[in-house]
């Protein structure tokens, strides 16, 4: 374990750089990784937003500029392109091989502290996790699929690279999860992007600079909840649910017979109390799927089978 350990990380270690850039009255810090000889550098979005131009450290400690190729936020990835001779790259690896209790490494620039390793298991797949508002948009996003592991992540992580013990890069360490309690960063527990969500990204980043397809499943609704005092208040024949306080036309929602008024009470066989709720089984399906909506219409309980369609790429 400790030679396939070693092994990973000289074969990776080349191809991670750092990544830094002006930022309001200080200075934003993140990783990359370099995952074509053209000079391309897949990082985090939360470490490329607020600039077009950067300073990228690599691990010769030279330093290069770099210019940014495409930012996709609703995925937390971005492009970065510098233009240098003989460039190491890091092998993109399949994150749907992943298995819960697999040893990873983490390479970043945790804290300014250059190319540092840390290890960890994956300890669990397929987590839903919403991320902060940026600080520079102030827009939030939720990830699906994410890769939660032990390995360590700290401030500078982020954009890095997630390896497994072949060397191949299977996320992008992204954020640590956050003790709702003390409100510090909780310890051992980490997320990162898998490469295959990266890898279909990756393209569009390279050639349109934004996503032009999403890949996310779009109901086409616009909610708020209901409680019993709201139920009260507006004398709605169910106290818990959504109220659709918009539907888009032509979207799955209006082809199932979904209208503005509505209170959706199930997708499915999942109880729907927020928006959250609404959102969290939109990212566990992908379009094209089938989802039963139970909801009332006017004081009449109906179903209907909706078939999902793509969301637009603004909306993530």
């Amino acid at each position: 374990m400790e030679e396939l350990t070693i092994r990973a990380v000289e074969l990776v270690s080349p191809a991670v750089v750092k990544i830094t850039h002006p930022l309001g009255s200080g200075q934003a810090l993140g990783s990359g990784s370099i995952i074509d000889a053209k000079g391309y550098i897949l990082t985090n979005a939360h470490v490329a937003e607020g600039a077009t131009s950067y300073q990228v450290t690599l691990a010769n400690n030279q330093t290069v500029q770099g210019k940014l190729i495409g930012l996709d936020p609703f995925d937390d990835l971005a492009v970065i392109q510098i233009s240098q001779p003989d460039l190491p790259v890091v092998a993109l690896g399949d994150s749907a091989r992943l298995r819960v209790g697999q040893t990873v490494l983490a390479i970043g620039n945790p804290i300014g502290f250059s190319r540092t390793v840390t290890s960890g298991i994956v300890s669990a797949l397929d987590r839903t996790i919403p991320e902060p508002p940026s600080p520079v948009t102030g827009q939030a996003t939720t990830i699906p699929n994410m890769i939660q592991t032990s390995a360590p992540i700290n401030p500078g992580n982020s954009g890095g690279a997630l390896i497994d013990l072949q060397g191949q890069l299977v996320g992008v360490p992204t954020l640590a999860a956050t003790d709702p309690e003390i409100g510090g960063v909780a310890q051992g527990i980490a997320f990162a992007v898998p490469i295959n969500r990266a890898k279909a990204i990756l393209p569009q980043l390279i050639s349109e600079g934004r996503i032009t397809h999403s890949g996310r499943a779009f109901l086409g609704v616009a909610t708020s909840s209901v409680d019993a005092r709201i139920a009260r208040a507006y004398r709605f024949p169910v106290d818990h649910g959504l109220f659709v306080a918009q539907v888009v036309p032509g979207s799955a929602a209006a082809q199932a017979g979904l209208q503005q008024g509505d209170i959706i009470t199930k997708i499915d066989n999942r109880d729907m109390a927020t928006t959250a709720d609404l959102q969290d089984s939109l990212l566990q399906k992908k379009p094209g799927d089938q989802v039963t909506l139970t909801f009332y219409q006017g004081s009449s309980q109906k179903t209907a089978t909706a078939t999902l369609q793509e969301a637009p790429a603004n909306q993530g």
